[in-house]
């Protein structure tokens, strides 16, 4: 395993995403326990936050389904769950793609996180 050789974080971010929106929510939830799990008989020590999937434009009904699948894990394993859907970005924030952010969105992405983090 990957993790076994890493010295334990203090604090480690997990992050739904864009692609988790093609699966299930029920698999997505599935997955995500495993991985908490994971973490966890590696790094009992760490810190967890789990982050919604961060969506810079109109997000579907589908990448809803996946945060509140994550939110329903975050609250059944005693994690911190932070939800960037609920920001509203500006438009500068993403590329032409609709999907990708620019520079100034992955600043404001990161401020974000750095506030909820401290």
């Amino acid at each position: 395993m990957e993790l076994s050789w890493r010295p334990p974080p203090d604090v480690l971010v997990i992050s739904g995403g864009h692609n988790d929106r093609r699966w299930r929510p029920a698999r997505v939830e599935r997955a995500a326990e495993r991985l908490l799990d994971v973490v966890r008989g590696h790094w009992p020590d760490t810190t967890i936050v789990m982050v919604g999937p961060i969506w810079l434009d109109t997000a579907p009904a589908k990448a809803y389904a996946v945060r509140d699948a994550l939110v329903r894990v975050a609250r059944r394993n005693d994690v911190t769950f932070l939800d960037p859907m609920s920001t509203r970005w500006p438009p500068e924030a993403v590329l032409p793609d609709g999907v990708h952010p620019t520079a100034a969105g992955h600043k404001r992405i990161a401020a974000w996180l750095a506030a909820r983090l401290v």
